[in-house]
């Protein structure tokens, strides 16, 4: 292919000396013990990583494990995102052993209730913890939109692949054993109730190998997970806190008929494995539940321990892609139009210019013809019997009265008249300008000038008249 697509989105886990990768449709997962400070492990890292996504996803996810965070349940009085938000400012300090400073926090609201309270999981990890984090994924050139909590992440793996009841009334226990730790998760639907993380990972069964040694193990597994069930009942005691079955996922698929019958035999319930190899074929001590459960639905997943500083950047840098977005789209239709309205101008331009081309070759013959048309007028008003110098003389001297001297007679070309004579009084002057208006053949008559003078002992009036001939 030419051209490669990115992928929508990328998710990745380093902790506890193991590499875990994953996108949608595929898995990585590789032993690797990274030193931040030592440039070719730093280059190694970058290649496994890189070599797996092979180009820069649209979205990147990181995921935390629940070994690093400490976590609340609280009840709030407000079911308003913003006001959460705020208290949760002041009950991170109240509840938990660090100062504001030392501290980044999330949370997800999980449930409201009619009385306007909503039930809260607050999650706080150490800065240092996120900073050194952060300071890896720069190194390699990854800077993640989101940072998620694997507790998070793991249920939403169990939510999106088993057939399991999931109603809101039954109770599930959700066991993940990744590579050094355990983690276990207690809830109803998608309502988390209890998680605890401990030290107890599968890499000490992949070590031993021994019957006995996995029946030691298993036993510490169970006890791990009585304490923390007692823990949750004597928390929940007002509530119905029978667990319906126990699920276990991560890292010891070989080893699940021992936990199995360990499990069991301690609750009273059915066990069942849910078996994330089926997304990521691999068989080592280690869990890709959690960087699976983003991949494979992160639009589920809610909370973020990123800095608010980076969250903030996050959003601007956001902000500042849909803007972008949006004066590209409006870039592209105004070219669109343009294009279209100046090639209509352009067809129409070329068409005028086709017509002015056509019209300069007709040119010379138009002239001709407008020449030869002013000839025929010509011959008309020299042969047309009306319209003759002579003509027009005999019809003035027709309608003119006795007495009225024309001394000069012009017809201009464009059918005016100019009469000059004289005659013994004014009155005979008005009548031919009656006459010539009242006349079939002129038109707009009138006097122009009429000037007395006497010769002799008689007096006489000399006049212009103007008229115009009617066509």
């Amino acid at each position: 292919m030419l051209f490669k697509k990115n992928p929508e989105i990328a998710v990745i886990d380093f902790s506890n000396n193991w590499l875990k990768l994953a996108l949608p449709d595929k898995t990585y997962v590789a032993q690797f013990n990274l030193d931040i400070n030592n440039k070719a492990s730093r280059r190694e890292f970058a290649r496994l990583v890189w070599g797996f996504l092979k180009s820069n996803p649209k979205t990147v996810y990181s995921c935390l494990p629940r070994q690093f965070v400490t976590v609340r349940f609280l009840r709030l009085p407000s079911v308003n995102e913003s006001e959460i938000e705020k208290m949760l400012e002041f009950e991170a300090v109240k509840q938990l052993p660090f100062s504001g400073q030392d501290i980044v926090t999330g949370h997800i609201t999980l449930s409201a209730d009619e009385e306007g309270y909503s039930r809260v999981m607050l999650a706080a990890a150490q800065k240092d913890v996120i900073e050194k984090h952060q300071q890896i994924l720069k190194a390699i050139g990854i800077a993640p939109d989101k940072l998620c909590l694997s507790t998070e992440a793991v249920l939403n793996f169990f939510l999106f692949t088993s057939r399991i009841n999931q109603d809101q009334k039954t109770l599930y226990l959700l066991v993940d054993v990744d590579s050094a730790s355990t983690e276990l998760i207690i809830f109803r639907g998608r309502d988390i109730l209890f998680t605890r993380s401990f030290s107890h990972g599968a890499i000490a069964l992949y070590d031993s190998g021994a019957l006995t040694r996995v029946r030691q193990w298993a036993d510490t597994l169970k006890e791990h997970i009585k304490l923390s069930y007692v823990a949750f009942k004597k928390e929940y005691t007002a509530t119905d806190v029978k667990v319906a079955k126990i699920v276990v996922t991560g890292g010891v698929s070989k080893f699940f008929s021992q936990i199995d019958n360990n499990l069991s035999k301690e609750f009273g319930v059915s066990v069942e494995f849910l078996d994330a190899r089926q997304q990521a074929s691999h068989d080592k001590p280690v869990s890709l539940t959690a960087v699976l459960g983003v991949a494979l639905s992160a639009d589920k997943i809610k909370m973020n321990l990123l800095p608010q500083e980076i969250k903030l950047a996050t959003e601007r840098k956001k902000e500042k892609s849909e803007i972008f977005k949006f004066y590209s789209l409006v870039f592209a239709i105004l070219c669109c139009i343009i294009i279209v309205i100046g090639g209509r101008f352009l067809c129409k331009q070329l068409y005028i210019n086709h017509l002015g081309r056509q019209l300069a070759q007709l040119k010379p013959y138009a002239q001709k013809a407008a020449a030869l048309s002013d000839k025929i007028k010509i011959i008309r008003r020299q042969s047309g019997e009306g319209d003759t110098a002579l003509g027009m003389l005999a019809e003035l001297y027709a309608i003119i009265p006795n007495g009225l001297k024309i001394s000069n007679f012009s017809l201009n070309d464009d059918g005016s008249i100019v009469l000059r004579g004289n005659c013994d009084s004014m009155a005979l002057i008005f009548s031919a300008v009656s006459a010539l208006e009242a006349s079939e053949n002129f038109k707009n008559a009138k006097l122009v000038s009429a000037n007395k003078r006497r010769i002799a002992q008689a007096e006489t009036v000399d006049f212009n008249i103007n008229c115009i001939l009617k066509h």
